[in-house]
């Protein structure tokens, strides 16, 4: 039994030191991405080397030794690469940390060389594994070593590229075994549970459990956004001399002269709607780009109309399919304008609260201000009609050169205005990324597409803000590749202008979030500041004003017909000759007669349904996995208390003498199981001796001699196997309870 403990007790302290290690190197996977460190599975092989010899207790001179001589050898093997036994490095070495100390001592950090920065982290290394082992043996507590492990990862995940998000499982998972198990370890040694080996493999097992079924719940749980906004950018704004380099927070601005730099999410509601289908919210359109930023023509067209008049806003030609809907806004913040879809034709708002109502439109920009009293004011709600459209693709590839486009001079002025200043690979890129096509629908696609590709990443933090010299567009396109909606949309209508398609820049509002039905039926959606947007539209002659969305991560709302319509379907079959006409029905009869041949078989089908299945319901097959794991280790774990029922229905009124062997053999196995091994040397009579004297019984050693006279005759009588039944059942009883 005193063999027993001791291994169970090095088993324990074994599954510590795994467990300790496994934490620990979770300090080490951000040095290997965020640094330059080089060779990691030399300073990996020092902590197991460490944690080997504290495991087998060697004493402290040869610890010592050993881990000083595996350092030097190691630091000679990554810079002197002199021969190690012929001790000429040895000099070398010495002058080297003679040097470097001298620099610890004067301050001059940036000096310390490469042996010595690994030299004082293999120290480092080394006081923190004593550190785990005092943990460890000493206190039998880990909680202060998992709680700056999970600050250190937090930390990093939040301050650098780093992604923690799988660490953090690892951390708490194998921290939280680990505090279990020490916890067991004390009330083991407060002789609260002494000497229960049982008992420590059920405190095991059940730990395992609840934290399998922690990280279940939590990876197939909804996961809720962040409370708090990025803390990031301010701490990079700060102590920053240029006001404009400060994180701002997000949401709809006036001024969009100065472009760029960081921004913090924010959560305020703005408005609320009701809506039959999602769509963009638009505030106005600006049309002039200065190379740091957007600024509006001065020739505004502002007209006055009264409230019950139709908007005088032309984005949607006649001849365009468009569906009749209506919106409804509910403001949460004062703005004196109005937010609406595109293909707005009417606002309507409750006449009795604001009397005498009017509308300033800017039919240049599309901004639209309410008019009360002679003053600007904010609405509190209303309601938009419009008309939503259907764009036809073959109608928009129609255009394909802006002089047979039909259009005004100062239009096309207007809205191919770029900046003398422009840099030219910036044109060249438009003309490269545009040549292989012809229409201006496929160049504006083409531009669209270009931003999609992995060159480009969304990001609101880390943006760059254009000095004196550089364009905003440009150095974009060319340079940092990464900013947010701002820099995607300013781009496209830059590279849309450099090859002479209309295009004009907007802003406003995405469609928000999707919080449900309304009790009117319609879809209701929120929109906060993080709503905030800016996209691209483009100008089609015999269409009108067309919305594109280059930023990545979002999806534009434009509904696109790539069908030609039936009429003209009908028109093209007409054209053609009967022999061609006739050709593609009988291919497509040899096509139906083929394709009716080679039928899916039923294997084909089932493997297609299993192939959705896979598909779409992974997430509840690794959760089913998962317990099905989760319960076989608690199955395994508690088998003493299950394995006895099984035994007894499996061997239970047994006829062949053949069967009494098997069962007898189970019987020493179950009694091993439970800590009543057969020592070397002692006779199956010893030993049904000690059990029976173990347990106040005899039918052991009445089971026993059953047994030895079958092993030398080769065969019981009938009454005898009736009475062997019994004795065995009785023992397998009698180690249940």
């Amino acid at each position: 039994m005193m063999n027993q403990e001791a291994a169970s007790k090095k088993v324990i302290s074994l599954l510590l030191y795994i467990f300790s290690f496994i934490l620990l190197l979770e300090w080490f996977r951000p040095i290997e991405q965020l640094t330059d460190t080089g060779y990691i599975h030399l300073f990996i092989l020092f902590i197991v080397i460490s944690f080997g010899l504290a495991f087998f207790n060697v004493n402290t001179s040869l610890t010592v030794f050993v881990k000083v001589v595996y350092i030097i050898y190691s630091l000679n093997h990554l810079y002197l690469n002199a021969s190690f036994f012929k001790f000429k490095w040895f000099p070398l070495f010495l002058a080297d940390v003679k040097k470097n100390i001298q620099f610890l001592f004067s301050r001059e950090w940036d000096q310390l060389s490469n042996p010595f920065r690994s030299l004082l982290f293999y120290i480092l290394l080394w006081l923190i594994t004593y550190l785990i082992h005092y943990w460890l043996i000493k206190l039998r507590s880990m909680f202060l070593f998992l709680l700056m492990t999970i600050t250190y990862i937090t930390v990093l995940d939040t301050f650098t590229p780093y992604d923690a998000k799988w660490a953090i499982v690892r951390t708490v998972s194998t921290g939280f075994i680990l505090l279990g198990m020490l916890a067991f370890i004390r009330l083991n040694e407060q002789e609260i549970n002494v000497q229960n080996r049982s008992m420590m493999k059920k405190w095991f097992s059940v730990c395992l459990s609840i934290v399998l079924l922690c990280i279940i719940t939590g990876f197939v749980g909804p996961k809720a956004g962040p409370m708090w906004p990025d803390p990031v950018p301010f701490f990079k704004s700060v102590g920053q001399g240029n006001e404009r380099e400060q994180a701002s927070k997000v949401g709809y601005s006036m001024d969009d002269s100065n472009l760029g730099g960081p921004f913090v999410g924010d959560d305020e509601v703005v408005f609320t709607t009701e809506i039959d289908s999602k769509h963009y919210w638009k505030a106005e359109t600006k049309d002039v780009y200065t190379g740091k930023g957007w600024e509006r023509s001065h020739d505004d067209k502002v007209v006055f109309i009264h409230q019950d008049e139709r908007i005088p806003i032309v984005d949607i030609l006649d001849g365009v399919e468009t569906t009749e809907q209506r919106s409804s806004v509910i403001m949460n913040r004062d703005y004196v304008h109005i937010f609406y879809p595109n293909g707005i034709k009417y606002i309507h708002t409750d006449t009795s609260s604001n009397g005498d109502l009017s509308y300033n439109v800017n039919k240049s920009t599309g901004k639209i201000e309410p008019i009360y009293n002679g003053k600007a004011i904010a609405l509190s709600n209303y309601d938009i009609t419009y008309h939503n459209p259907s764009y036809h693709v073959e109608h928009l590839k129609e255009v394909t050169d802006v002089n047979a486009a039909d259009l005004p001079q100062s239009f096309i002025e207007q809205y191919t205005q770029l900046p003398e200043g422009l840099p030219q690979r910036t044109t060249h890129l438009a003309e490269e990324i545009t040549s292989a096509e012809s229409n201006w629908f496929d160049k504006a696609k083409a531009v669209e597409r270009f931003f999609q590709s992995g060159e480009f990443f969304y990001d609101q933090r880390d943006v760059a803000i254009p000095s004196d010299r550089d364009d905003y567009v440009d150095q974009f396109l060319f340079e940092t590749k990464k900013g947010y909606c701002d820099n995607f949309s300013s781009s496209m209508v830059v590279m849309m202008r450099s090859v002479g398609i209309p295009s004009r820049w907007v802003k406003g509002f995405t469609e928000g979030e999707y919080k449900g039905v309304s009790q009117s039926g319609k879809k209701l959606y929120e929109i906060t500041n993080n709503n905030a947007h800016s996209w691209v539209e483009v100008y089609f002659p015999n269409v009108g004003w067309v919305p594109f969305e280059p930023t990545k991560g979002f999806s534009n709302n434009a509904q696109f017909n790539y069908q030609l319509n039936q009429h003209k379907q009908e028109e093209v079959e007409k054209e053609q000759p009967e022999q061609e006409i006739e050709q593609p029905k009988q291919e497509k009869v040899e096509k139906t007669e083929k394709d009716s041949t080679v039928a899916p078989t039923m294997l084909e089908k089932w493997w297609k349904s299993a192939a959705d299945f896979l598909k779409n319901g992974w997430k509840w097959m690794v959760l089913l996995l998962c317990f099905m794991l989760a319960v076989a280790f608690v199955l395994y774990f508690i088998r003493g208390k299950w394995l006895p029922y099984y035994y007894l229905v499996k061997y239970k009124n047994f006829h062949d003498p053949e069967q009494f062997e098997k069962a007898y053999f189970v019987l020493l196995k179950e009694l091993e199981r439970i800590g009543l091994e057969r020592k070397n040397g002692d006779t199956l009579r010893e030993f049904a001796k000690h059990v029976d004297r173990f347990f106040s019984i005899n039918e052991m050693t009445c089971l026993t001699l059953k047994y030895e006279q079958y092993v030398y005759s080769g065969e019981l009588a009938v009454e005898e196997i009736a009475e062997v039944n019994e004795l065995w059942e009785n023992l397998i009883k009698t180690m249940r309870t």
